[in-house]
């Protein structure tokens, strides 16, 4: 198999640099980076026998596939048009077969030390919502709330965000993934903060939604109602259940209040070395929840021109049920 995905590739070997094939032959395994990365791959991924890529690369990657005397798969998802015409050409006397979601599927379910690196992360994120309350205020816009969060989650030793932050106050909080603007908060408003950590690769995601001074009978109902929700869809969340069934327990709750228009976005997905992976929490997804398996549960209700409610947190699959990784409070919403 050919493996090219930074997070495939991170995954079966620990390599972190950002050029680099993985070949893997029935009794051998190499890994072919440029100059910049030797040291480096020698150090991360042991396992691996390090070879320098040349020009052109497929002549190194030919060289190695030839000796397999066997068809070789590649990541029909993630390889590019124009590197699969570079093989081709470069290699024609090797058969390639794509193959999808080898790895993703292995990546699924996490073990003992992944599991670690992920609490590790999350931690930081449960942090970072105390921070945000003793933060924010009425004034900030929420380009400076994404900035200075993400000067706190580096300071706990985050590497890095999870992803780009979704800060959305006001009618704007509507947006399931709106951009921070220079919109200022105001007393009154709906704040809806997703982010997360990067720590040592692994990701955190997290969802708060809050609001300034006394909520209105509608911003409570909202709340509350996304609140039941979410934990209909983590009851539901146990191993040997489709994860189709927890979106569906998740989602028939908010279409009994009358908002299933409102809730047009999957349940949650897997964490892990990518902020999305497998398994999608959606009723189109036919993977079952297996024990090691860690998601989010995100259910919301987006109202254009009121406001949005989301709620999120991950779950560790376990042999008996779940646990919830998130510790952050969520059934205090006010500021």
């Amino acid at each position: 198999m050919l493996v090219n995905t930074q997070e495939n590739r991170r995954y079966l070997s620990g390599f972190t640099g950002s050029n680099a094939f993985l070949v893997i032959l029935p009794q051998r395994a190499y890994l072919c980076t440029d100059f910049r990365y030797l040291e480096q791959a020698a150090l991360q991924a042991p396992d691996f026998e390090v070879v320098q890529l040349e020009r052109p690369w497929t002549k190194t990657i030919g060289a190695l596939l030839t000796r397999g005397s066997c068809p070789v798969a590649f990541e029909s998802e993630h390889l590019s048009y124009d590197t699969y015409v570079e093989l081709l050409r470069g290699i024609p006397d090797v058969e390639f077969r794509p193959q999808k979601g080898l790895i993703e599927a292995l990546r699924m379910v996490k073990d003992a030390d992944e599991v670690k690196l992920l609490r590790e992360a999350i931690k930081m994120t449960d942090r970072g919502v105390d921070f945000l309350r003793s933060y924010l205020k009425p004034g900030l816009t929420d380009q400076e709330v994404a900035l200075e969060l993400e000067f706190f989650l580096r300071r706990l030793g985050a590497n890095g965000p999870a992803f780009s932050f979704i800060v959305a106050s006001g009618t704007r909080s509507s947006l399931p993934h709106a951009e921070p603007t220079e919109r200022r908060l105001e007393v009154g408003d709906l704040l809806t903060i997703d982010f997360g950590a990067v720590y040592k690769g692994y990701h955190s995601d997290l969802t708060r939604t809050f609001v300034f001074g006394e909520p209105t009978a509608k911003q409570r109902s909202l709340y509350d109602l996304v609140l039941e929700a979410q934990i209909a869809g983590i009851e539901a969340a146990q191993p040997g259940v489709p994860v189709a069934e927890v979106d569906r327990a998740a989602r028939s709750v908010i279409e009994q209040r009358g908002h299933g228009e409102h809730f047009g976005h999957s349940l949650g997905h897997g964490v892990g070395l990518a902020i999305h992976e497998g398994p999608h929490l959606s009723a189109e997804c036919p993977e079952v929840l297996q024990p090691g398996m860690v998601v989010t549960v995100e259910p919301g209700v987006y109202i254009p021109g009121f406001g949005g409610v989301r709620t999120e947190d991950i779950i560790l699959v376990t042999t008996t049920g779940n646990e919830i990784l998130s510790q952050a409070p969520k059934h205090s919403f006010i500021l």
